[in-house]
């Protein structure tokens, strides 16, 4: 995948700047981690279906590829503003979290990384009780992305 404008063409990659969330700037440190190397969970691959709703883009069927317990990938048909609040709706759960990153895969797809937001003190996520992670978990025999043979 890479990263592209609303028109299909590819860009260089961006970083996100923690002191001002609103500015973005060509990514230049190579030594920072990147992607499923940041997490402190691991993920695990699925594809089931999934219903999003956002401030930006409003409500769409969805394709989950990817969930952990604070984090989730989807497949969507048009590129999320970083930043954007969204909702997602699993089966049985409902969860609430924050676009991180966008990539456009083809003209009309986009996997988008989300963050979820854990509220609870005791930091516990809403993904935790999810019959989706628990599928997810079963089908990939426990092992995340990162540790299965091959990756």
């Amino acid at each position: 995948g890479r990263d592209c404008n609303q028109h299909g063409e590819i860009l260089q990659p961006l970083a996100w700047n923690a002191t001002n969330p609103y500015s973005l700037k060509m990514q230049d440190n190579p030594e920072r981690r990147a992607g499923r190397d940041r997490r402190s969970q691991p993920r695990y691959r699925i594809k089931q279906p999934a219903m999003l709703l956002s401030k930006a883009a409003g409500t769409a069927s969805v394709q989950l590829l990817d969930i952990g317990r604070f984090g989730l990938r989807i497949s969507v048909p048009f590129r999320l503003p970083l930043l954007d609040e969204v909702e997602i709706r699993l089966a049985e759960t409902k969860v609430f979290g924050v676009v991180r990153n966008c990539r456009c895969i083809r003209a009309i797809e986009f996997h988008v990384g989300i963050e979820i937001r854990c509220d609870d003190p005791a930091g516990a996520s809403a993904l935790d009780q999810s019959s989706v992670l628990r599928k997810a978990k079963t089908l990939n025999q426990g092992l995340g992305i990162d540790r299965r043979a091959g990756r």
